[in-house]
Parts: structure tokens; C-alpha cells; sequence
């Protein structure tokens, strides 16, 4: 098998974070008078974009964006210890990175994303590519693609719209999960070339191909949408592919208790 260049989303896609993220979103919106964009969907509606350019879109100004950035990054810094890996993925990403280059590009910082792996001992990762090396997912995939030109090709892995928008900007298959900060229904809207809904499920994508990098591989679940969960053993799902187990989540993708 020809080695590929894996490409990760960090938040949602190996570690679960939507909840301290949107706590110190909500906290410092509030504190601006911005409640308007303090809601589930109004702040999930800002990465149907890239971060920043979302941020923009909502009508931030740049300073009250980076201030908002800040407060966020502050935010996950006092609670890197809540922050836990989606079950499996650790054990995918060390898999996978025996065959391929894995390289994690997100719009998380460089620092956080490192002190999160050397504390749930994720091993794999080649290189991480956060919002301190540029805020565009799509430039940060290009240069990837430049220092890691591998014949099998490559894909991005993403959890939300903006991901896959993202990766098609850039001219890079992606592959969306469904356990992320976007609900399944919305993630294949944006048409992603596969959708996973599983770690073991993207592990094989990753591996056998799915016909993301070209090949016949393995039929992705994008390809039959009405395929029930309960088929491959994984949790139960609402009609909108959202998480029913281990906190459950409303139609916008966000954890409810």
C-alpha cells in the first residue's frame, strides 16, 4: 500500500472539547453584551466556516474576534485536564501511523494541542499545525501536502461544514466524522467524499480507501445514509445522527445534560 498523508482536525474529531470551548465562549460573549451569538447554534453556525472567517461573518470585529480567541484559549488552558480523547481515536492515530504520515491541522494552538497529547500519551503525530502557524486550514493543508508528497495521496478529517469546505478549497478529499461538534445530517449536506461514524469505521477508510484517495476500497456509510448504527455495533444515533450515549446531545450537535 502506497503511504498517504493523514490529515486530523483536533477538536471533535480526537478529543472531546465542545463543552469546555462553548463554556468559555458563552462566559466572555455574555461579559460583551454579544448573548445574540451566546446560543448552541449560533456559535455551531460560526464553524460552518473557517473559525476566524465565521467569527467574521457574525459580525465580530477583528479585535473583539482575537479577544474572544484569547478568552477561549484561556479558557481550555485552565480545564487541559477535562480534556479527554474520543474513545479509540489514540489507538486509530498510532495504527494508522505506522503506514502513514498522520498530521494534525486544526484551529486550536500548536502549545495546547502538544500538552493535551503528551498528557493522554497520543504517540503517531508527526507534526501539528495550529492557529499559531497560520489561522487558514487551507494553507496549513497545502504545505502539507508539499513537505509530505506521498504517491497514495491524502485526505482531511474533519468534524464540522467549515472542515469540509475547507479541504475542498483546498483540493484535498475529506472524510467527516460523526461524533464531532457538527450533527450528522449537516456534515453530509456539505457532501464529504465519506463520513465515518466510528474510529474503527475511519480507520478502515483510511486504510482501505473508501474511493477517497482514488481507489474502490471500502463502500463509505455516505454511500447509504439509511444505514442504521446498530449494523456495524456502534452507539445508537437520533434521527439526526447526533450522540446518544455518554452525554447526549440536541439536533445542533451540542452535549446536553
Amino acid at each position: 500500500m502506497a503511504r498517504r498523508l493523514i490529515m486530523l482536525d483536533f477538536d471533535g474529531v480526537i478529543v472531546d472539547s465542545l463543552e469546555a470551548t462553548y463554556a468559555g465562549a458563552v462566559q466572555y460573549l455574555e461579559e460583551q453584551g454579544l448573548d445574540h451569538l451566546a446560543s448552541p447554534e449560533a456559535m455551531l453556525s460560526m464553524l460552518d466556516h473557517n473559525w476566524y472567517e465565521g467569527m467574521a461573518r457574525a459580525g465580530l470585529p477583528p479585535g473583539v474576534a482575537d479577544a474572544l480567541d484569547a478568552a477561549l484559549m484561556e479558557g481550555l488552558r485552565e480545564r487541559i485536564d477535562e480534556i479527554e480523547p474520543v474513545p479509540g481515536m489514540p489507538q486509530v492515530i498510532e495504527r494508522v501511523s505506522l503506514r502513514h504520515t498522520v498530521v494534525v491541522i486544526t484551529s486550536n494552538f500548536g502549545w495546547f494541542v502538544d500538552g493535551v497529547f503528551r498528557r493522554l500519551g497520543v504517540n503517531g503525530v508527526t507534526e501539528v499545525a495550529g492557529a499559531d502557524t497560520d489561522t487558514s486550514k487551507v494553507r496549513k493543508m497545502a504545505a502539507a501536502r508539499a513537505r509530505y508528497a506521498h504517491p497514495g495521496g491524502c485526505c482531511y478529517v474533519g468534524d464540522t461544514v467549515g472542515d469540509i469546505a475547507e479541504a475542498r478549497e483546498a483540493g484535498v478529499p475529506s472524510v467527516a466524522v460523526s461524533w464531532g461538534w457538527h450533527p450528522e445530517a449537516r456534515l453530509r449536506a456539505a457532501s464529504p467524499d465519506a463520513v465515518a461514524r466510528d474510529p474503527e469505521e475511519l480507520a478502515r477508510i483510511l486504510t482501505d480507501g473508501g474511493g477517497v484517495f482514488g481507489d474502490p476500497g471500502l463502500r463509505s456509510p455516505a454511500d447509504d445514509p439509511g444505514r442504521d448504527m446498530t449494523e456495524s455495533g456502534g452507539e445508537a444515533r437520533d434521527a439526526g445522527g447526533a450522540r446518544d450515549a455518554g452525554g447526549a446531545r440536541d439536533d445542533d450537535g451540542v452535549h446536553t445534560t
